[in-house]
């Protein structure tokens, strides 16, 4: 179950799925929820009844409904963790730790976090640890306010981004990093030169931009892997957890320099 079937980031995590579960002789099948929790609930209630299990990724239902689902079929979650489900997330901590070495050795001081939806775990995750890392470095952090995903959300929130006085970006996911620095582009802000972006995820594309997008790696098609494999263990026997596999990498581009000198 994915949330939107064109955003890169789901291009290998499918990937990884779809091998997997043809290795297991089985067969994947794809369903969209266009972002909305209303249409992700409907669309698992029909399909309950006819598949094995069900893998929900970036999922922004209700607790409590994840729960239900799970007592009536195998759920496994990605991206995201509730009490009792099982779920894969990779970890965050290597590539977001990395990230803020990087940012520190250029001179930055003061970042910002360019944010995800609130409802979406995975965009509060990413928040709290950068803000641990950052706390750890020395550096001060603030987030924007909550934002779609998307290339139009990073590319809307260009204004609070100049308006918090970072010299710094770390977006929730590359999308929006991309977008970022198509608006930036708009207004005649340099990348590197006047404000430094990362993104998070490593999608294709994410290289061919101008500059090329610094990131955090995740390893998507492993993820979706992984997320097949507890799927087809018997029920109650799945993992709460697994993570230890799947670290994030930073990868460093040019989208990040020296802090501008003002």
């Amino acid at each position: 179950m994915l949330s939107d079937i064109t955003n890169p980031v789901f291009f290998d995590l499918v990937r990884g799925a779809e091998r997997t579960t043809a290795e297991l002789g089985q067969t994947l099948v794809v369903a969209e929820t266009l972002s909305s929790s209303e249409i992700e609930q409907t669309t698992v209630e029909r399909l309950l009844p006819t598949v094995d299990g069900v893998i929900l990724a970036s999922s922004r239902l209700d607790e409590n409904l994840v729960r239900r689902f799970s007592e009536v079929k195998n759920v496994v979650l990605v991206n995201r963790r509730v009490d009792d489900v099982p779920s894969v997330v990779p970890q965050l901590l290597p590539g977001i730790r990395d990230a803020v070495d990087h940012l520190a050795e250029l001179g930055h001081k003061h970042i910002v976090y360019l944010s995800g939806p609130s409802a979406l775990w995975m965009s509060r995750r990413r928040f709290k640890l950068l803000a641990a890392e950052c706390d750890r470095a020395g550096l001060s952090v603030v987030s924007t306010s909550s934002a779609e995903p998307t290339m139009e959300g990073g590319r809307s929130a260009v204004a609070e981004v100049m308006a918090s006085g970072a010299s710094a970006v770390v977006a929730y996911n590359d999308l929006m990093a991309i977008g970022l620095l198509l608006a930036c582009a708009e207004q005649n802000r340099a990348v590197p030169g006047d404000i430094s972006i990362i993104g998070f995820d490593d999608i294709f594309g994410s290289r061919f931009t101008s500059p090329p997008l610094t990131t955090i790696r995740t390893p998507l098609s492993l993820v979706g892997a992984e997320a097949v494999r507890q799927l087809a263990e018997p029920k109650g026997s799945l993992t709460q957890e697994t993570d230890d596999a799947l670290a994030t990498e930073f990868v460093r581009r040019r989208s990040t320099g020296p802090r501008a000198l003002s």
